[in-house]
């Protein structure tokens, strides 16, 4: 099975929006146990999800099968 561009942009879009869900988690887990919230790996993989998921995004739009 061969890939092409959109579809690799899509899986880009949604490794981005997985990365996204942990630092939710993440944000609500370290939320409850009393700790800092934005401590820990919250930040860092805020910042990566919305980065991959705005390439991904970007992507998407470019290789998009008009």
């Amino acid at each position: 099975m061969k890939l092409d561009s959109f579809q690799i942009s899509v899986i880009i879009t949604i490794i981005g929006l997985f990365f996204l869900f942990l630092g939710r988690k993440n944000f609500k887990f370290r939320a409850i146990t009393n700790k800092k919230a934005w401590g820990g790996f919250t930040l860092p993989l805020i910042i990566i999800g919305l980065l991959i998921t705005g390439v991904g995004l970007i992507l998407i739009y470019k290789f998009y099968p008009f």
